[in-house]
């Protein structure tokens, strides 16, 4: 099973802007002193599921090879 090109740019993409918003949200957390709500979720939860739909459909179209 492999993914195209393309899938694998997004998935590098979206890695890369889930890892940016968490560092973000820690800086804010170790510099207000105080929790704040894990904001990052709405970066990597819709985008994240929309890609692995994309990948697991993208597989499945595939036969199999022997």
């Amino acid at each position: 099973m492999t993914t195209p090109a393309g899938l694998t740019w997004a998935w590098r993409l979206w890695a890369t802007a889930v890892s940016i918003n968490l560092v973000v949200w820690l800086i804010v957390i170790l510099s207000s002193g105080e929790f704040v709500d894990f904001w990052p979720i709405w970066v990597a939860g819709p985008w994240g599921a929309v890609l692995l739909v994309a990948t697991v459909f993208r597989n499945l179209d595939r036969p199999s090879q022997p």
